[in-house]
């Protein structure tokens, strides 16, 4: 069943809170060439608003729901995913939430540099994947 953002809906600042530091994270955890897409951006926001308005507030599952998004949009797209890319999707998603949970802005910032190494990692392993992919005959 799909889960619709609630248009009328208002969040305490407590919940603002934990959902920006979700967004900021994964937003930050992208390459500077498709982190300003706003499309992008949006579906990252969706995929956190969706989730917590069935009540989730802990912003390392915000955070892991927009990226099964973001990678599952990025999937649809090539239509080739393999193993590789996946386990980087798998990677960029694990520095990411440790990065939420960094007890310094240092360490933050370098789980952060190494989520997006992962992601680009991820989105260079699928194009290549569907470039090296048999074109079909009509």
């Amino acid at each position: 069943m799909l889960h619709v953002v609630k248009l009328d809906r208002s969040y305490d600042p407590e919940t603002i809170a934990i959902m920006t530091t979700a967004f900021d994270a994964v937003c930050q955890s992208l390459s500077v060439r498709i982190r300003d897409d706003e499309h992008l951006q949006r579906t990252i926001a969706l995929a956190i608003l969706r989730l917590a308005d069935q009540g989730v507030r802990d912003p390392m599952l915000l955070a892991d729901a927009a990226f099964r998004v973001l990678a599952a949009r990025r999937v649809d797209r090539s239509l080739a995913v393999s193993s590789e890319a996946k386990k980087y999707w798998q990677y960029s998603r694990e520095c990411t939430k440790r990065a939420i949970q960094a007890e310094t802005p240092k360490v933050r910032d370098q789980l952060l540099e190494l989520a997006r190494v992962w992601t680009e990692a991820a989105l260079s392993e699928q194009m290549n994947a569907k470039e090296l992919r048999p074109e079909a005959t009509e």
